[in-house]
């Protein structure tokens, strides 16, 4: 479902009820983008929330106004809180490592963009995105073990 203005939210949610009953997911689409807002999210309940490429894409920031170290600092804690409910969180835009980077560090449940492939006629072979992965969450361990030593050089006079 495409989160955008204009349709009765209370309607939407019937309806997400009634398929969920058949045993359908339900996924919103494009969230954080136009009319989305988290009061939505609550009242629609999705089991999947795939977020808009304005706030993953690393290369730009949410808006003019908005540094991308804020957007940095931001989207890890939009996807906490998406997870608190149990909504499984997807983020397009994919484009660059950079992106990737943004979304491991935010811990997203699935990704998707251009970096992985363009559209195309048949599959790419099994494993082909496995390297950009495995390289990714090396150095995201990396950096994770960098900040803790830094952290405890700092407290390191205070104990």
């Amino acid at each position: 479902m495409l989160e955008s203005g204009g349709t009765d939210v209370a309607d939407i949610a019937r309806a997400t009820r009634t398929f969920r009953a058949q045993g359908f997911l339900v996924a919103v689409d494009d969230s954080g983008a136009g009319h989305s807002n988290i009061d939505r999210l609550l009242t629609l309940k999705p089991d999947i929330v795939k977020l808009d490429r304005s706030l993953v894409r690393a290369q730009t920031a949410l808006s003019a106004q908005t540094p991308a170290h804020l957007r940095d600092a931001l989207m890890p804690k939009l996807v906490d809180l998406l997870h608190e409910p149990g909504m499984f969180v997807v983020a397009e835009g994919i484009e660059t490592p950079d992106d990737l980077m943004l979304a491991a560090r935010s811990n997203v449940d699935f990704v998707q963009g251009f970096l992985f492939g363009k559209p195309a006629a048949h599959l790419a072979p099994r494993g082909t995105a496995t390297p950009l992965f495995e390289h990714i969450f090396d150095t995201l361990a990396q950096m994770r073990r960098t900040e803790c030593l830094a952290s405890d050089l700092l407290l390191m006079p205070y104990r």
